[in-house]
């Protein structure tokens, strides 16, 4: 299985070594500007990704990343803060998995999702539970760990064009749209284009939520190690300070 993540900064380099050695899987490395120099020498399979940073998109980075990573044919898309605990077996199906919590998801439409199911032309009749907080949702997705979505360029070209058009300049005083755009956009990519199925639950865990970790195949850990014991692979120093705070 070819699995394909981002590195956008010197500091995760230890972060990158770990998801890496915790699977025998093949791994491609998406490097932003500037770290590729620093990281194409000790990580495998890098590649240059180079980005422009929208003010008040900070992710733009991670869908320009996942876009490169389509191009090499990649069948997994996952967060660098993730690591494997057991190996993880995927269909051919679009496999994600319902978001952590709702943040900007909602049950009922609201005029952010409505401006974006109109641009879209789907009306999703359905919800989704919540990973942690199991409160339904209209079908909102987590990018932490995608298998088979073959639309990444699309996904690009739909936030650059919103971005430049400052589609949703009006949302961007609350931060929780700034962060969580891009996951909206891409749930809307995979209502309109994938027979997409769920993800196992053993599957991309969130740890930093929700601690019992047994049973689970893969997890992301998010900030969990800059406060907690690394037990897992102690050699490797798991903390994270996100580039984006």
């Amino acid at each position: 299985m070819k699995i394909g993540f981002m590195i956008n900064s010197v500091n995760l380099i230890d972060n990158a070594k770990a998801l890496i050695e915790s699977s025998d899987n093949e791994f491609y490395v998406m490097a932003i500007n500037e770290v590729y120099e620093a990281v194409k020498d000790v990580l495998p399979n890098v590649h240059y990704v180079e980005v422009f940073r929208f003010e008040k998109f900070p992710f733009y980075d991670k869908v320009c990343a996942a876009a490169k990573a389509e191009e090499l044919k990649v069948d997994v898309w996952m967060d660098i803060d993730s690591l494997f605990l057991r190996e993880v077996d995927i269909s051919e199906e679009c496999l994600v998995s319902a978001v952590d919590q709702p943040n900007i998801g909602v049950k009922e439409k609201d005029e952010f999702w409505s401006i974006l199911y109109k641009y879209f032309s789907i009306d999703p009749d359905y919800t989704v539970d919540t990973v942690i907080s199991k409160e339904e949702v209209l079908p909102y997705f987590n990018m932490g760990f995608v298998g088979n979505f073959k639309h990444f360029n699309k996904l690009m070209a739909e936030m650059t064009y919103f971005l430049k058009k400052k589609t949703f300049d009006k949302f961007f005083d609350d931060y929780k749209y700034k962060v969580f755009l891009h996951q909206a956009i891409f749930s809307c990519l995979v209502e309109k284009h994938y027979d997409w199925d769920f993800l196992d639950d053993e599957v991309n865990h969130p740890m930093h939520l929700d601690n019992d970790i047994s049973n689970k195949r893969s997890i992301r850990y998010d900030t969990y190690f800059n406060s907690e014991k690394n037990d897992l692979l102690p050699e490797y120093d798991l903390s994270i300070d996100w580039v984006y705070e």
